[in-house]
């Protein structure tokens, strides 16, 4: 669905931001993660 596109995601170190980012990489997007906090779980 996303393949060939990139999606910046604020906020995505944690919550709900987090499984958003989690959503675009399992769809096929290259996911660039912005946030605030300096680690970032997996």
């Amino acid at each position: 669905m996303f393949k060939n596109k990139v999606a910046a995601v604020t906020g995505g170190a944690n919550g709900i931001g987090k499984y958003i980012a989690e959503e675009f990489r399992r769809n096929g997007a290259v996911v660039c993660v912005i946030d605030k906090a300096d680690d970032i779980s997996r």
